[in-house]
């Protein structure tokens, strides 16, 4: 199974869906997450855990699509600019792409309600 269960404090830990590896499948990915979220009755996030900015934005996308509400990420964002390779801009704009993802295809945190619902109920406000 994709995602390891464990038993702790008399609750469940999910543990994430296995790493998303350059090559590897986004839909396989995808299809772990929608596992975990269908186990989770909480909000989740995705974390960058130093992976490439380009690949976590795959990543994240994935993740949001299958019901994820949100990131967190460091060296994926800022990782060049930490090492002198790279400046402040880019990191504001990767950030800033993150964010459009996650708002765009995330779950809302406040009822975990999916994106294409968010959409209709605010299309049927407008219509007002």
């Amino acid at each position: 199974a994709p995602l390891d269960r464990r038993r702790r404090s008399g609750g469940r830990a999910l543990q994430k869906p296995g790493e998303m590896r350059p090559g590897a499948s986004p839909q396989a990915w995808e299809e772990a997450c929608r596992e975990l979220n269908s186990l989770s009755p909480v909000p989740w996030t995705v974390l960058s855990e130093g992976s490439d900015y380009r690949l976590f934005a795959e990543c994240l996308r994935a993740a949001c699509r299958a019901g994820a509400s949100g990131f967190m990420a460091g060296r994926a964002v800022w990782r060049e600019a930490a090492a002198g390779e790279g400046d402040m801009e880019t990191c504001a704009a990767r950030l800033d792409g993150l964010r459009a993802i996650a708002e765009e295809e995330g779950a809302d945190w406040r009822g975990r309600t999916p994106p294409a619902a968010r959409r209709s109920t605010s299309a049927t406000e407008e219509g007002k």
